[in-house]
């Protein structure tokens, strides 16, 4: 299977409240069961770890018995207005857009609440 290109973009202003960002990314669904194999480059190390549950959640919320392989190919944030959880979502929402993977449960924004939601 070739590698799949996604994007992703959030930009809300909630009161005094901001939330953006926008990833894209390269994918490939594997067969290896829940194996990640995820390069990211120098200048996105800092959302690794958004990066990796985003994609951890896929992976465990997924319908199928599937692995991924995933590359970071470019990230736009602000100082203030993103942040890893953003990045989680925007990761998790992206690789959602380009499968055909069911998922269990998805992430949620509530934007009542100004917070994401990562049902279990």
């Amino acid at each position: 299977m070739e590698m799949k290109i996604s994007s992703f973009k959030m930009a809300e202003q909630i009161e005094n409240y901001g939330f953006y960002g926008e990833v894209e990314i390269e994918f490939k669904i594997t067969e290896y069961y829940r194996e990640l194999q995820m390069q990211v480059d120098w200048p996105f190390e800092r959302w690794r770890a958004g990066i990796l549950f985003g994609a951890t959640y896929f992976l465990e919320h997924s319908m199928q018995r599937i692995g991924l392989t995933l590359r970071v190919k470019n990230i736009e944030y602000h100082e203030v207005d993103t942040t890893n959880v953003i990045i989680a979502y925007l990761i998790y929402n992206a690789l959602l857009k380009e499968s055909d993977i069911t998922q269990r449960q998805t992430i949620k924004f509530d934007k009542e609440l100004k917070s994401f939601v990562f049902p279990k």
